[in-house]
């Protein structure tokens, strides 16, 4: 898949879901100043830092190659709630799966098409109500500027 520039929203967005990633991470007493050696196996925690962090900043700054999908949020669940107060944490990475469906979507598109005007695709890539009605109405307005033709 070619790197895309996101739009300028999602780079802030990416931006902040970064720095209060890195912060709940500090809070929780998960963060680690130097990365674990190349043949450790990572902890979920060090995955998000040396990993998902990196991905979020190289967002915020310019194009990059998306994941087609992600599911942090959910292993975070799995991952944190037995740690008391990891709730703020645990919102932000289904923040981080939202706003990565979101620049798939508006960036990149369905398997690297487009699907605006295509309301059933939208649906189907997670799209929000405002993105598929949007899609119903771009296919409404390609319906009404067809030329009539007789029966």
């Amino acid at each position: 898949m070619p790197k895309l520039r996101a739009p300028q929203p999602m780079c802030a967005r990416a931006a902040a879901l970064a720095r209060a990633i890195e912060g709940e991470l500090e809070a929780l007493g998960l963060w680690e100043d130097d990365p674990p050696p190349a043949a450790a196996q990572r902890s979920f925690a060090e995955r998000i830092e040396f990993e998902l962090l990196p991905l979020l900043e190289a967002l915020s700054v310019g194009g990059i190659e998306m994941p087609e999908q992600t599911s942090v949020g959910t292993r975070g669940v799995v991952e944190f709630s037995h740690r008391p107060g990891a709730e703020e944490l645990e919102a932000l990475l289904f923040e981080v799966d939202r706003l990565i469906r979101a620049y798939r979507f508006a960036v990149a598109g369905l398997g690297g098409r487009p699907i605006r005007g295509d309301p059933e695709r939208a649906r189907a890539a997670g799209a929000g109500p405002a993105a598929v009605g949007g899609a119903v109405a771009d296919r409404q307005q390609s319906v009404s500027a067809r030329p009539m033709t007789s029966v």
